[in-house]
């Protein structure tokens, strides 16, 4: 146990150090002369403030052109209301919103509605956005000259949740943020990022077209995984940027929350996984083989008190991370009643992505219950009857 707990330690100081690293790097030159952006930004009602969203991205600084594409479920007339209120107030912003129907289910999917948008937008480059997504405002300006290097296909950034108004919000806000930056940061250290982070990227427009776009998608839940998978299979490079964006998230119930930490492990286990070559399995692997330990340290310290002191110093070691770089990059405040909660997380967490790597494979996605299958490079989907 001794040497799993230095294990821990040792792997948290790796991270630090591929952090210091990765934001010092150089950023590349701006460009003589800044693409057109079409933000392209599926916009479903939710319990977030879409309003205070959506303003924030007509607030963005950028030195090209910028076209807004907001696009709602025809049957949501209270976002489709927010969006004409926000259009007829900002006459000098090109924003045009597109209303469509259902192409699955009750509303329309996030995949149908990008098409939607991709099928009016013809700018240089191509921006993809969700609803509760707050790009910082010079985000656009920050990100698009690592799009403009050399082989790049793709490029997006890194998660900050930020969202703190009750206890599943609080830990899944803690959980996203003692980890991610971490963990995308130590796998693009080690290997080609092999996936996109699909709450936002952006692809050049002509790169786009050449792969396919999301062309032969349908029936898929995977569209961000998939399209990393076409930028490699044409020799280009999907890009981890330094942005950092803000992710509002919310989760009404412990239950909720359950769901979504089960979906993000298993959809990559049946989806992703499959597809990755050894070298790139081999990362995944290395890169996440030191989370179980400090719960295994938990147990095996219940009756041998003298390996306490080294759990303390693993569950220290992670807390320290976490507020470092929550204060030197992130930039958020974190409630003080919230810090205890990257502890409670650091128990209980590697337990919940477990549950979703070794469980079956369903999930329950827009209030249904799914069965996920992985077919010889193609994904599809077969419905259960929703238990819930």
């Amino acid at each position: 146990m001794r040497l799993l707990a230095l294990w821990y330690l040792l792997d948290r100081c790796w991270r630090w150090l591929v952090l210091r690293r990765f934001f010092a790097k150089p950023k590349p030159a701006a460009p003589d002369d800044w693409p057109s952006i079409d933000l392209i930004q599926p916009l479903t009602h939710g319990v977030f403030d879409l309003a205070t969203t959506l303003e924030q991205r007509l607030k963005l600084r950028y030195s090209g052109q910028l076209n807004h594409y907001w696009v709602v479920d025809r049957a949501d007339q209270a976002t489709f209301a927010v969006c004409s209120a926000l259009q007829k107030n900002n006459p000098n912003h090109a924003i045009t919103i597109l209303q469509i129907e259902p192409d699955w289910g009750r509303l329309a999917s996030k995949l149908g509605k990008m098409r939607a948008a991709l099928a009016q937008a013809k700018a240089d480059v191509v921006w993809f956005v969700d609803d509760d997504i707050t790009l910082p405002p010079d985000g656009l300006r920050q990100a698009i000259p690592y799009l403009l290097q050399p082989q790049v296909g793709a490029i997006f950034g890194l998660a900050c949740y930020t969202n703190w108004q009750n206890l599943p919000s609080a830990l899944m806000s803690n959980f996203v943020n003692a980890n991610a930056l971490p963990s995308y940061v130590g796998v693009a250290a080690l290997t080609e990022p092999y996936t996109i982070t699909g709450h936002q990227f952006a692809l050049q427009r002509s790169v786009f077209e050449q792969i396919g776009g999301f062309e032969a998608m349908d029936g898929r839940i995977d569209d961000d995984h998939e399209l990393a998978r076409r930028v490699q299979a044409h020799g280009l490079r999907n890009l981890q940027t330094p942005l950092i964006y803000s992710v509002d998230n919310y989760f009404a119930n412990l239950k909720a929350y359950g769901l979504q930490m089960e979906r993000w492990f298993t959809i990559p286990r049946v989806l992703m996984l499959p597809e990755l070559n050894q070298r790139d399995r081999l990362v995944t692997g290395l890169t996440s083989a030191a989370q179980p330990i400090p719960p295994l340290l938990a147990i095996a310290s219940l009756p041998k008190a003298k390996l306490r002191p080294w759990l303390m110093a693993c569950l220290a070691a992670q807390l320290s991370l976490h507020a470092w770089q929550m204060r030197r990059y992130c930039q958020q405040a974190t409630p003080w009643w919230a810090w205890p909660l990257s502890i409670l997380g650091t128990l209980l967490d590697p337990l919940l992505m477990l549950w979703g790597l070794l469980g079956d494979d369903t999930i329950v996605w827009r209030g249904e219950r799914m069965r996920l299958r992985h077919l010889a490079a193609a994904q599809w989907l077969s419905k259960e009857q929703n238990d819930d």
